[in-house]
């Protein structure tokens, strides 16, 4: 997304060349006996004084509620200081329309739901939205909060739920999406004949992805074989995981059943346990994995994930050449040259593309009121991110979700900080079956 911002200066020099080409191009004669035209200037609006706006001081307030001191505190704190690096860009170049910076304010949840509810009440009446609510358990604990107060609210995990969920702005294919094309596309490469497993846990964002999951196994044309070949059952389709130190069992498990290729249904905590144990055990299974997965991967891992794991994200390399990885990559450089590049800081910083677009309209329109920020969503077209990920469509009916994945190898001699090699980008042809089933 490329903000126009002018300024008055801008404005009115454009309006001096203009007059002084006019000029050149006429007679003495002609210049003299031309009437004088009057232009008016546009006058750039001040909005009014609102919740999280002081016109008087020009800075709009965003509230941000993460676990930077829970379990979740590394994904939390990479998301958090993304959107520190896309904001502290902005706000170098004058801020929301080039005229007024944003602020975030931050809290803190520990890890806790109910804290999530505390921070969020602590910050309700001090900010114009909530720019970045990370965690799903954070987002299901605050969205009916946000629904009857009329708050608009950025979330940085993409439940399937959520997509057309009202006060939500969530950016990027949804777990369920990533599962069904990432499964479709292996099948592809494969053929169906391979046995395949699920592992999940009972984390949301494992639930999300196990529906994609289900969803793949009932509608690719060419069916893998989902559980063990010995059950029809199809019993043993998912192994669920049962926490830290499980992975053991898992892994062992998976290879006793004959499974061939398997599906990480999982957050990230659990995927990055089965993928080290499957190293360490030399699994021959392959692996398909989403976003949920802690990258890079550690140097004892990468030669056995080289060639045994996909993964399949609504994102782009980090050294990708589009528009929004390269303001990614500066931003980073710029702003938090201490964070290491990483999956959570990437999706931090997109996060906010939809902040900006819905507070850059509302500046423009002069209103910057929470009426007018939410009435803002229905009427977004895709969020233009520069390629960093796709966004719901809300002006179709119905809107549509975004569907398009990048399919990623592990790759240990390339220059990605995440590890990471692009090999596609792929639409499943049974998509439309999570659309209508969402």
């Amino acid at each position: 997304m490329t903000l126009a911002r002018r300024s008055c200066r801008s404005v009115c020099l454009g309006l001096i060349v203009g007059f002084a080409l006019l000029a050149a191009a006429c007679t003495p004669d002609e210049v003299a006996s031309t009437e004088p035209v009057i232009v008016e200037v546009p006058r750039l609006v001040t909005p009014a004084s609102t919740i999280g706006f002081e016109s008087s001081t020009g800075v709009i307030r965003i509230g941000v509620i993460a676990d930077l001191s829970g379990p979740g505190s590394v994904i939390a704190q990479g998301q958090v200081a993304g959107a520190e690096a896309y904001w502290s860009a902005v706000n170098a170049g004058g801020g929301v329309d080039g005229r007024f910076l944003v602020e975030l304010v931050v809290r803190d949840t520990a890890g806790s739901a109910a804290n999530a509810v505390v921070a969020y009440r602590e910050l309700r009446d001090s900010v114009v939205m909530m720019g970045q609510i990370v965690g799903t358990d954070n987002t299901d604990a605050v969205r009916e909060l946000l629904r009857a107060d009329g708050v608009l609210g950025v979330p940085t995990t993409r439940q399937l739920q959520w997509a057309l969920t009202e006060n939500l702005i969530p950016l990027g294919s949804s777990y369920a999406v990533e599962a069904i094309s990432g499964i479709s596309y292996m099948v592809e490469r494969d053929g169906g004949s391979r046995v395949w497993c699920v592992v999940s846990d009972q984390s949301k964002e494992g639930q999300d992805s196990l529906f994609g999951a289900v969803l793949a196994s009932q509608n690719l044309v060419e069916v893998p074989v989902f559980g063990n070949v010995a059950n029809e059952e199809g019993a043993d389709f998912v192994l669920d995981d049962a926490g830290p130190g499980d992975e053991i069992r898992l892994v062992a498990e998976a290879v006793d059943l004959g499974c061939e290729r398997l599906w990480l249904a999982s957050d990230a905590e659990t995927s990055t346990r089965v993928i080290g144990q499957s190293a360490v055990a030399a699994a021959e299974f392959d692996i398909g994995v989403g976003s949920e997965v802690g990258l890079p991967f550690p140097d004892h891992v990468v030669p056995w994930a080289t060639d045994h794991v996909v993964v399949v994200v609504d994102a782009p390399s980090w050294g990708d050449a589009g528009l929004g990885a390269r303001a990614l990559r500066d931003a980073v450089d710029r702003y938090v040259p201490d964070v290491r590049p990483n999956s959570w800081l990437r999706s931090g910083f997109t996060s906010q593309y939809a902040v900006d677009v819905v507070l850059t309209s509302s500046v423009r329109d002069g209103d910057l009121s929470r009426d007018r920020l939410l009435s803002l969503r229905d009427r977004l077209g895709p969020v233009d991110t520069g390629g960093l990920a796709g966004s719901v469509d809300w002006r179709e009916d119905p809107p549509t979700i975004p569907t398009m994945v990048t399919i990623h190898a592990v790759d240990q001699v390339g220059v990605d900080p995440l590890g990471l090699k692009v090999q596609a980008t792929y639409t499943s042809p049974i998509v439309d079956a999570v659309t209508a089933d969402r």
